[in-house]
């Protein structure tokens, strides 16, 4: 298995986990983000490593969507 492949896990992975927990209140909303944010920075930095821009500017967009929600969510 290559580190592409243990890495993309890894990032699909906090994303699952953190957007369940998000839809299934298993943690708090600010937790969830914080599971989430990783993972988007994660799958950010490996589709640019690899050159795949429609998989980069998804994941910058969902890198912001979970820093503006661990901000908006600080206090829970």
């Amino acid at each position: 298995m290559t580190t592409y492949t243990i890495l993309s896990w890894i990032g699909s992975g906090l994303q699952i986990l953190g957007a369940a927990s998000l839809a299934g209140r298993f943690l708090t909303p600010r937790a969830s983000y914080a599971v989430m944010f990783p993972g988007s920075l994660l799958w950010l930095s490996l589709s640019i490593h690899t050159n795949d821009w429609a998989l980069a500017a998804m994941q910058a967009s969902f890198t912001i969507i979970n820093a503006v929600g661990l901000i908006a969510w600080r206090t829970s």
